[in-house]
């Protein structure tokens, strides 16, 4: 393990994963951050000069996912960077849905680069409901079938599973890991969170045209969109929480550790 981290690129998919960012580690100062285009290739070799690492998260739903990674990859290679560390998504080879079929074309340019690297696979962040709405009206709202089992992984089990490739990035090289932490239906989610804060959850699905509005209205992000809600509707997203264990060496959270930590607090 190296005594030293390495200075990192982290790459966002957009202004909100930056302000998370900010917010996480406050002791960062401004000229850390930088606001620019994947897409414009000078700005990103900018980003790249004197960097050791790169973690990259794509823009998800972008008509241009693809390009806006291969550039990133490019730029790694001309400045030599150590490692390269992709955040893709669990199953890419699920090709019916557009996002994760972007996220296989990403994964095999950068297999292909001749660049170390690592590409981390996880499901769904189980950060990514809001919790607080949830606790005072009782309702999740989910624009696919509650009752189909779905993958969780818990962000901050996915933040060391980072880290500990960051610190040991040879242990990792060419590795390719599928992360979920448990698997469960919206229902089942929505009876945990009633246990935790004593009342009544309940689910109540909203129309799909509803959730695809507001992702925009370029044709491939609602084409994306349709194509994915359809999936979770029918079959969902699971995988197998073992990769995850090992690597945590460690039970991964649960949404039961997960509502006890946030109620805590």
């Amino acid at each position: 393990m190296h005594s030293l981290l390495p200075l990192v690129l982290i790459t966002c998919a957009n202004d909100n994963s930056a302000r998370d960012l900010q917010k996480t580690f406050p002791k960062l100062q401004p000229d850390n951050f930088a606001v620019g285009d994947f897409l414009e290739q000078h700005t990103v070799d900018l980003a790249m000069k004197g960097v050791n690492m790169v973690i990259h998260i794509g823009p998800p739903m972008h008509p241009q996912e693809a390009a806006c990674g291969t550039i990133v990859i490019d730029a790694a290679r001309r400045h030599n960077v150590g490692h390269f560390i992709l955040s893709s998504v669990l199953h890419p080879l699920r090709q019916k849905m557009l996002n994760h079929k972007v996220k296989l074309e990403v994964e095999e340019y950068l297999i292909e680069s001749g660049l170390p690297w690592t590409i981390l696979q996880p499901t769904h962040m189980m950060q990514n409901m809001a919790l607080k709405p949830i606790f005072s009206t009782g309702v999740i709202t989910m624009p696919y079938s509650p009752a189909t089992v779905q993958g969780f992984i818990d962000l901050t089990d996915f933040a060391q599973v980072v880290l500990k490739v960051v610190q040991s990035p040879e242990e990792h090289n060419m590795a390719r890991y599928e992360l979920l932490g448990c698997v469960g239906s919206y229902n089942e989610v929505a009876d945990t969170i009633g246990r935790k804060i004593g009342k009544p959850v309940k689910v109540e699905r909203i129309p799909a045209e509803q959730a695809i509005a507001r992702m925009g209205t370029h044709p491939y992000t609602q084409e994306a969109m349709k194509r994915m809600l359809y999936y979770y509707d029918t079959r969902g997203l699971t995988g197998n929480p073992n990769i995850l264990r090992w690597l945590l060496g460690r039970e991964p959270c649960t949404w039961d550790d997960y509502l006890d930590r946030v109620l805590r607090k």
